[in-house]
Parts: C-alpha cells; structure tokens; sequence
C-alpha cells in the first residue's frame, strides 16, 4: 500500500490525468481529498472528464462529510467543484477552502492551498 500511496503522489505532481487515473486505480480506497486531488488534477488539464469528477466529487462531499451538509453548503459545493474547471477556478477554491476550512477538514485545505488554478 505505502508504495500505491507513493505513486499517487508522484502522479498527482506530474498533473497528466492519465497518469493520475492509473495511480488512483492502485490505491485499496480513495479519501476525499485524493479524489479532489484527482479533480484539481483534471481541472488544471482542462481534462474533459473534469466536470463529471466534480459532480462525484460533491456527491461524496455530501455523503461522507459529518454532520451532513445541509442543502446550500452541498449547493455551494457542487458550485464551487465544477468552478474549478472553468474561467472562476480561484473562486471555486476560495469558496472549497473557506468550508473545508470551517469543517476543519485539514487534508481538503492542504490540497487546495497547493493547487494554482490555470489562467485563461
């Protein structure tokens, strides 16, 4: 497992979603925050499939944060994931940061603090 989680890590730095997809294949279970690492990942690319990570991605905001979200933090969520892609990325993880913030949700922050989004 150490050397799958090592992987990742790698794969996320080179930012090819190929490569990070592959990497995140490796892992026996997907945190929350690797998987926004994987969107941040494709994000960045421009990845095609970056919208449909976000949309996952809020889902399983939605159901593993506790307590549970009620409907306009999952509404912001879902806002803020699928901003990251487009020309308001920086908004998206300022809107991320402030409650993975306020949740306490150390590992979500610490990923976003190291991801630039991508200038249009």
């Amino acid at each position: 497992q150490g050397h799958a989680v090592s992987r990742f890590a790698r794969a996320v730095k080179t930012g090819n979603p190929n490569i990070v997809m592959a990497a995140a294949a490796e892992l026996p279970r997907l945190s929350l925050a690797d998987a926004l690492l994987v969107l941040l990942v494709f994000a960045r690319a421009r990845a095609p499939q970056t919208e449909a990570a976000a949309v996952r991605w809020a889902a399983r905001y939605a159901a593993e944060v506790r307590p549970a979200p009620d409907a306009r933090e999952a509404h912001l969520v879902l806002s803020a994931a699928c901003a990251l892609g487009g020309p308001d990325a920086a908004a998206g993880r300022e809107a991320l940061h402030t409650l993975a913030t306020r949740r306490r949700l150390v590992d979500l922050c610490r990923a976003l603090d190291e991801w630039e989004p991508t200038e249009l």
